[in-house]
């Protein structure tokens, strides 16, 4: 008789390798992979800082900078002596538990060196890992389980903070807190929760206050037991203390005082969908500046949830008389340490809407724990998992309906705000970002600078990053400036201005200025000493007194002798990353891009010489008008060395004009120096138009340009080279 020969079903044979113990590291991939499709692999890579190099992310990865390149000192948190704010690793987010641990290798890591991303993918797996084993505490089903994971990885919370502030999207901590709550065994140990607050005192302190308040929940739900954690509490919070303290978080800054209650959490938060999605309830007008702490709006499915899960709860009351219930449910503690957070997280203006209920007054020693809202985030995820658990309630045949019912909703509320973070990690992976600090100058003038002064009033944030990744790639110490770098800055920066216009500069120090300050300064000649450097570097324009002191100081020119980069006639100079247009660039350009730069700003400009000059000249450029859908216009004055010579106009619903410049030689007269500005009429940024995340003010794309004697023939080579 002939052997059977059975062939085991792939279901059956994945069935043996998938079980309780090979679940949540599935989870865990599966939220790797999740981050991967939201930000792209390019965030991975650690030498990659264009994505890193705005907004609130760059604080952390400049105060990660400055931290790397200092020498060891105590307490090792405090940026000492750089004048950098804020002062310390905590305050700056620049997650001390690897800040710490990659500093052992500082000497070895690549010059650009940025942990963030890697951090990021840590935090999804996690989100997803932490997310399976908390919901399996409550169910061993497979669609409630998959399902409820990817709610818990697609949290509208997570994805608000996953561009802005790496360390707060280590949110999966709270989880771990709630996991820690509902084991009944070994896992709820106090060791555990010991070692679950210090980490989270090394990556944000306001975690840390949300697993402490959770700690504290479990030790009075478990009664027996409340000795015994509050020995081991009292122990935690002094080594707690010990940490905060190497951490820098007992530094406090000026330009940090009373953030604690600012962005604090408006009672109609949970429900406000800010941005776009297609389920939105219409947004007051807030009773309180920053009143919506980015926000904390729960997704359209979970409070569809909710409401399914609190009728099921009201049917089952019904059906079983109080007696047969206990006074004391397992929940009833951190129901109410989740909700003591959350009067905490609406700080001192409490307001529904545009209407204040309540206005007081806030301890200062929260300050540091940062913005008051996100200490909601407990309840938060407490009614996410509560309307899980709700749907346990459900007719066994139902609950699989009733998830995917719940996960569809979610879906189509959140994609908008899913698309759009994808949006602006694309735009911000193609640039390159802090600029290529390359030239000899910097070693030249840190061996005989100690200070890097920034003399911009009213800076802009790129110029502001720029000058303070400069200081912090070689050790100058620099001025304070406003925490995040707002358009807004400390009274020094004008103090530094004024110094320059008066010709007083300090001895010790070099000036970061504005293009168009550097040309009020060089058109003063008997403001400063021969001896005085002007020039550009790197893109920067540069001031440094008694430059031409020291040999070997050809990196900038005297006062009067502007040397612009040379240009020649007919010649193509692409913008592009093999190309030598970078050169050329002054001011009101974002980091350099595949193909060329985009402007940034209300203004951009350009600064060049052109040797071979000797008649009007034509340039022609080739540049692509930024016109999303809701901004279709955009007018554009062009002025060479201050004078208005031309105007474009740029409209999606016409044809492209042809964009070249005619320049009459009596604008650049004997030097033939051409500093050519674009001064835009309406600068847009991809945030505006809700196209992305990208808060840049974006006008043109500059590819290339050629200049021409305006006499001979147009040759219009450059022109539209991709249309």
């Amino acid at each position: 008789m002939s052997k059977i020969i059975e062939i085991e079903s792939p279901v059956v044979t994945i069935g043996r390798f998938v079980g309780p113990r090979t679940m949540p590291p599935i989870a865990a991939i599966f939220g790797a992979m999740v981050f991967v499709a939201i930000a792209g692999s390019s965030v991975l890579n650690p030498a990659r800082l264009g994505w890193i190099a705005s907004g609130d992310a760059s604080t952390g990865y400049l105060g990660w900078l400055f931290f790397r390149l200092s020498p060891w000192r105590w307490p090792p948190g405090v940026l000492h002596v750089t004048g950098f704010e804020p002062q310390s690793l905590a305050a700056a987010g620049s997650i001390p538990l690897l800040a710490f641990f990659f500093k052992l290798f500082a000497h070895v890591l690549p010059a650009n060196f940025q942990y963030f991303g890697l951090w990021l993918l840590a935090c999804y797996a996690l989100q997803g890992f932490f997310a399976y084993r908390l919901l399996a505490l409550f169910t061993q089903r497979m669609p409630l389980l998959s399902g409820g994971v990817l709610l818990f990885l697609l949290s509208p919370l997570l994805l608000a903070r996953v561009q802005t502030d790496p360390a707060l999207a280590a949110q999966w901590i709270v989880l771990a807190a709630f996991y820690l709550y509902y084991a009944n065994r070994a896992q709820g140990r106090p060791v555990a929760w010991v070692a679950l607050l210090w980490l989270a005192m090394l990556v944000q302190g306001c975690l840390a206050l949300m697993v402490l308040a959770m700690w504290l929940a479990h030790a009075v739900q478990r009664r027996h037991a409340i000795a015994r954690a509050v020995v081991w509490m009292v122990a935690a919070l002094a080594g707690s203390a010990a940490l905060m303290w190497l951490a820098g978080y007992f530094v406090l800054s000026p330009v940090a005082a009373n953030r604690f209650g600012v962005p604090s959490m408006n009672v109609f938060a949970p429900l406000l969908p800010l941005g776009q999605a297609p389920f939105r309830m219409p947004a007051p007008a807030l009773a309180a500046p920053g009143q919506v702490e980015d926000f904390n709006y729960l997704g359209f499915g979970v409070l569809a949830a909710l409401v399914l899960a609190m009728a099921t709860w009201l049917m089952s009351r019904r059906q079983h008389s109080l007696s047969h219930t206990s006074s004391v449910t397992p929940d009833k503690s951190l129901v109410i340490a989740s909700i003591m957070l959350t009067v905490l997280a609406m700080s001192a203006v409490v307001a529904w809407g545009s209407h204040q209920l309540f206005a007081g007054s806030m301890s200062i020693a929260l300050i540091e724990l940062g913005a008051s809202g996100r200490l909601f985030w407990p309840a938060y995820y407490l009614l996410v998992l509560a309307a899980l658990r709700g749907l346990l309630r459900l007719p066994a045949r139902m609950i699989g309906y009733a998830v995917l019912a719940v996960l569809m909703l979610q879906l189509i509320d959140v994609m908008p705000y899913v698309h759009a973070t994808q949006r602006g990690f694309a735009a911000r992976a193609q640039a390159e970002g802090f600029p290529s600090l390359d030239s000899p100058f910097w070693r030249q003038a840190r061996a005989r600078y100690t200070h890097l002064h920034l003399a911009s009033p009213g800076a802009d944030a790129s110029l502001v990053n720029d000058y303070r990744y400069a200081a912090g790639l070689y050790g100058f110490v620099v001025d304070p400036i406003e925490r995040e770098g707002r358009s807004a800055a400390l009274p020094s920066t004008m103090q530094r201005r004024a110094e320059l216009l008066s010709g007083r500069a300090e001895p010790d120090s070099i000036y970061v200025v504005p293009f168009d300050t550097l040309q009020t300064l060089e058109k003063k000649p008997t403001l400063f000493p021969a001896a005085t450097g002007f020039g550009i570097v790197d893109g920067l324009s540069i001031v440094a007194p008694g430059w031409f002191n020291a040999v070997g100081s050809d990196a900038l020119h005297r006062q009067g002798d502007v040397d612009y980069s040379p240009v020649p006639l007919n010649q193509i100079i692409s913008f592009a990353k093999d190309g030598k247009g970078a050169a050329l660039l002054a001011s009101g350009w974002s980091g350099q891009e595949d193909t060329g730069f985009s402007s940034d700003g209300a203004s951009s400009t350009l600064a060049f010489h052109v040797p071979d000059a000797s008649d009007d000249l034509r340039v022609v450029f080739d540049v692509l008008p930024y016109l999303p859908a809701p901004f279709p216009r955009l007018g554009v004055d062009l002025q060479v060395n201050g004078m208005v010579v031309g105007h474009w106009s740029f409209d999606s619903n016409r044809a492209k004009p042809p964009t070249t410049l005619v320049i009459p030689s009596a604008t650049f007269a004997r030097q033939k120096n051409l500093v050519v500005s674009f001064v835009f009429d309406s600068p847009r940024s991809p945030l505006e138009a809700k196209a992305s995340a990208d808060p840049r003010k974006l006008a043109l794309f500059l590819r290339s340009m050629r200049i021409q004697p305006a006499k001979a023939p147009f040759d219009s080579t450059t022109a539209d080279t991709s249309d």
